[in-house]
């Protein structure tokens, strides 16, 4: 089981932001992108070169995003996505034919959808669901299977 990767100050930020919508039982739903490593890209060619890889990633991110979304690059590996007012369906569609790049590499990634449409004063309890353990399944030489 997979513990909270937000610091807390931003799931108090994150919590604070979505309750408004949550309160308006209008959807809230998180998007967890978790991205192929770029640990050898880092080795082979140095630490600039990986930094300008995830600004290209974080571009290629907004590109698909829509207001008001915010993203928040939670690793090196790891993106979560907040969406107000939207369901999960509309994201799969927005995500469907999504593509990311580094530099000229097309970088491989698995996506998870999470919606809540309860209010909530946390987010620790909903991790799970969140990132689907897609993280820790591959550490653990597993495949996730998202939603």
């Amino acid at each position: 089981v997979q513990t909270c990767a937000l610091p807390i100050y931003t799931e108090n930020l994150i919590v604070e932001w979505i309750s408004p919508t949550l309160a308006k039982k209008q959807p809230v739903t998180f998007t967890y992108l978790y991205f192929e490593s770029l640990t050898k890209y880092v080795a082979l060619t140095g630490e600039f070169f990986a930094q300008e890889m995830l600004d290209e990633l974080q571009k290629d991110v907004h590109r698909i995003l829509k207001e008001p979304d915010r993203s928040i690059v939670l690793s090196t590996r790891e993106i979560l996505i907040v969406s107000l007012n939207c369901d999960e369906e509309v994201l799969r569609k927005r995500f469907a034919q999504a593509y990311f790049h580094a530099k000229s590499l097309l970088l491989s990634y698995q996506a998870n959808f999470y919606t809540l449409t309860e209010p909530v004063v946390e987010l620790h309890s909903h991790w799970d669901n969140i990132t689907a353990n897609i993280a820790y399944a591959r550490k653990a030489g597993k495949a996730a299977v998202p939603s």
